[in-house]
């Protein structure tokens, strides 16, 4: 059963696609983050646009955090 699972989510890309994250829901739709880097303008799926500066903080939805977060943009603030 383990090798039909990695084989199914090695074949939907390069890096697969990982079925045990957030195997728990959040808690919340909304995050507060904090920018780590002067980004630039960022324009969220609603079409709102953010300014992100160093230090800023935001509270945004996790969704739109996410990829941000892992790239090193924002810290999630607990």
């Amino acid at each position: 059963m383990e090798h039909l699972c990695i084989g199914y989510t090695m074949s939907l890309g390069d890096e697969g696609l990982n079925l045990a994250v957030d195997l728990k829901p959040p808690k919340s739709l909304y995050i507060e983050v904090k920018c780590t880097v002067d980004y630039g303008r960022y324009e969220l799926n609603d079409g709102t646009v953010l300014l992100l500066k160093k230090d800023s903080r935001h509270y945004l939805p996790r969704c739109e955090c996410e990829e941000l977060i892992r790239q090193g943009v924002f810290e999630h603030i607990l």
